[in-house]
């Protein structure tokens, strides 16, 4: 037991040896993080549109109310990339699999796995947060005896990683607030719960002040049984629970795109989206300007032009003398500066952000050439591959955790297998189709209708379509959807 971690009565003690960090030791690990949650936090306000342009002031300085337009480019980046890699479900197959295979079981335990805690959904999302935040974190445990698999917020954790780059702790802190429910009980003011990870143990710890009650809540605002368990000073961490988690390692995972786990949202490209966002809203407040403009009319004075307004604007016309004049006084707008200044924005945040512009792929007749498809989405594959590359290590070890349970149970491990992470790059519908007869030269039906996206089962889809070749060749009907064509289709392909 570390000696700087206090403990109470209660407390569970169902390991002897001490982990590697005390109640001090993860306070010190947390603070060291500390500038890593201020970018994260700052790189979440960017995707969700609370961006700098908003800090400006409300109104200008001519009176009026001054624009704030968010183009959220950050959150088009961030979704391009997270479908790029997952709009398809990541697939695991068995390599040299035979019918009686003992991994097939394991692999139909990996997919209930996958179902019951819809991975699915949450690759999705781990791969959102390592794009935002530079890493995903995954944690591992069991509810009624089945494993159980969350997905968390990077923003609330901290890590340790030993001098191989394993890693080695992760600490978790979440906050409740007054009146949350926390175990059992109503809170009357703010309670930190941190939990601690290592190779071995689970820790717990809780941070409160003396406002907690415990006991049951009435329809009233009075308490029942308020006398509080313990009250530690704020600034302690009181251990509440240790146990030894007999996971085979860490119980959790921090996914990554790239080997410093950083964010794809580096400053410069806040700084490009900050630009456009200036340009737009600075261009909004001169239209605005010029659409509130000063009229000045010589040849009159400023009574006899009240006195005569409202006959101007029935008449919507101002009678002047031969020496008389009226002009409205405008502020030229830089029409083809701001285009410039627009389009050098957005080809900066396209080209930092590793997409393509979507607006620059299609031609006059509004669709793209297959060739120009591939050419256009050529960077983003390239970097999608480092993406798909270094976050295939993370569902690699959670096919390690649960093959740890699997030996523990004496049961088939799942090993010797591929991950199949597809990109999904857009193609040209009608060329693809168009290509079908001359891929049916080279390749079985099933691997062809594979490539055809809307096809969502391709064996289903061949067996089906056997079968119906069958049933009109018994009724006499010769019909061919493939290649070469046949008697006097033959001859006029010839011709």
């Amino acid at each position: 037991m570390p000696e700087a971690a206090q403990t109470n009565p209660s407390l569970e003690q169902e390991a002897v040896a001490a982990p590697l960090l005390d109640a001090k030791g993860i306070l010190e690990l947390w603070d060291r993080w500390a500038g890593v949650h201020e970018n994260m936090t700052r790189c979440w306000d960017y995707f969700k549109g609370k961006q700098a342009i908003l800090d400006r002031p409300v109104m200008r300085k001519d009176g009026g109310k001054a624009a704030r337009i968010v183009t959220n480019w950050i959150r088009f980046i961030v979704r391009q990339h997270v479908g790029f890699l997952t709009a398809d479900p990541i697939s695991f197959t068995l390599r040299e699999a035979k019918e009686d295979d003992p991994r097939n079981d394991a692999l139909t335990f990996y997919a209930d796995v996958r179902d019951a805690n819809r991975l699915n959904a949450q690759d999705s999302r781990l791969l959102r947060n390592c794009i935002i935040f530079g890493l995903g974190v995954e944690v591992h445990g069991f509810k009624n005896d089945s494993p159980r698999i969350r997905c968390e917020d990077p923003r609330n954790w901290a890590f340790l990683w030993d001098e191989k780059e394993e890693l080695a702790v992760a600490v978790r802190r979440k906050d409740f607030e007054a009146g949350d429910f926390y175990r059992g009980e109503v809170l009357e003011g703010p309670v930190e719960v941190w939990t601690y990870y290592d190779r071995r143990f689970v820790m717990q710890f809780e941070r409160r002040g003396d406002g907690l009650k415990r006991g049951q809540v009435t329809n009233s605002k009075s308490r029942i049984g308020t006398s509080p368990r313990f009250k530690p000073r704020p600034e302690e961490l009181v251990q509440t629970k240790i146990v030894e988690h007999y996971a085979g390692g860490i119980p959790v995972i921090a996914y990554r795109i790239n080997d410093e786990y950083e964010t794809i949202l580096t400053d410069d490209l806040l700084e490009q989206q900050n630009a456009y966002n200036r340009t737009r809203s600075d261009n909004n407040d001169d239209v605005a300007y010029n659409v509130d403009q000063f009229l000045v009319v010589k040849g009159y004075s400023l009574q006899e032009l009240l006195n005569a307004i409202d006959q101007i604007r029935e008449q919507r016309a101002i009678p002047l003398d031969d020496d008389g004049e009226a002009k409205f006084i405008e502020k030229g707008n830089a029409v083809e500066k701001v285009k410039f200044e627009l389009e050098l924005a957005r080809d900066a945040i396209h080209l930092m952000g590793g997409v393509p512009d979507l607006q620059a792929i299609v031609g006059a007749s509004g669709e793209a050439s297959g060739i120009a498809l591939k050419l256009k989405f050529s960077v983003q594959q390239q970097v999608s591959e480092g993406f798909a590359r270094e976050f295939e290590a993370g569902l690699r070890r959670r096919v390690e955790l649960l093959n740890h349970v699997r030996r523990a149970l004496g049961q088939s491990v799942l090993e010797r297998y591929d991950i199949t992470i597809s990109k999904n790059i857009p193609v040209n519908d009608k060329e693809l189709l168009e290509s079908v007869p001359f891929m049916r030269m080279i390749m079985p039906t099933e691997e062809i209708l594979s490539q055809i996206p809307f096809v969502q089962d391709p064996r289903t889809t061949a067996a089906a379509k056997e079968a119906e070749m069958k049933k009109m060749k018994s009724q006499g009907i010769e019909l061919d959807w493939g290649y070469p064509p046949r008697g006097e289709e033959k001859d006029k392909a010839r011709t």
